[in-house]
């Protein structure tokens, strides 16, 4: 990549600091999550890089499927 590209992403993680594990909360615990519970419409998914294992789930369906699953009873 080109040398801006490697300082602006150097200066993104000392911003950030998203190897300090001290910092697990907010927008930190975000970025590492798996399972993102979301509330009406949105386009995370559209934010995903090939990398991101994370995926976007609708409250209300997960909440539905929660309540009415009788399969597991």
């Amino acid at each position: 990549m080109s040398q801006r590209y490697d300082r602006l992403v150097a200066k993104l993680r000392e911003l950030f600091q998203l190897d300090q594990p001290e910092l697990d909360f907010g927008i930190y615990r975000i970025l590492h999550a798996d399972l993102i519970y979301v509330n009406g419409g949105n386009n995370l998914e559209n934010l995903k890089s090939v990398d991101d294992r994370w995926k976007v789930r609708l409250i209300e369906e997960e909440l539905f499927r929660l309540m009415f699953d009788l399969e597991d009873v």
